[in-house]
């Protein structure tokens, strides 16, 4: 297997707790925030869009992910919800082969530390931002990221005014 591409994204701005947190959507700036994500990654990064779009199966998940993908089918896999690093891991290594560059969208502390462990990025963003979308290229594929080189990142604020 060849190198990928892999996005690596925190939901947006959510309504505050509710006894579901499963069901908590976005609130207005946090579909604002995706609707910018997505006008950033088609202008810098039309060349990495990707073919498949993999999210949690809470609400404020879905919702960014669909946001992102702009209308295309977004896949929602239930165990990034509440995932620590060896199970998110597991939902990447499940990627098929044939897919050259996907996006998983999932929850803090997660996304957070797994961004950390692939990048090796010192002064990087602690918590990690709602709607930070990092662009990696794992040169070995989806079953083993451990070579991951950070290619870009940037949240809602770091975005330059369109």
């Amino acid at each position: 297997m060849g190198a990928v591409r892999c996005w690596l994204i925190r939901h947006g701005k959510a309504a505050e707790a509710m006894p579901d947190d499963r069901a908590r959507p976005l609130t207005k700036r946090g579909r604002r925030d995706a609707k910018a994500m997505r006008a950033w990654m088609l202008a810098d990064h039309a060349d990495d869009l990707p073919e498949l779009w993999v999210a949690s199966s809470a609400g404020r998940t879905r919702e960014t992910a669909e946001l992102l993908a702009g209308g295309a089918d977004v896949s929602l896999e239930s165990k990034l919800y509440g995932a620590w690093i060896g199970e998110f891991l597991t939902v990447m290594a499940a990627t098929p082969t044939t897919i050259r560059c996907a996006a998983f969208v999932a929850h803090n502390p997660t996304v957070g530390v797994l961004f950390h462990a692939l990048s090796g990025r010192e002064g990087a963003p602690r918590p990690y931002p709602t709607l930070g979308a990092a662009l990696f290229e794992l040169p070995d594929g989806w079953t083993q990221p451990e070579a991951a080189k950070l290619l870009d990142f940037a949240t809602p604020k770091s975005l330059p005014a369109r």
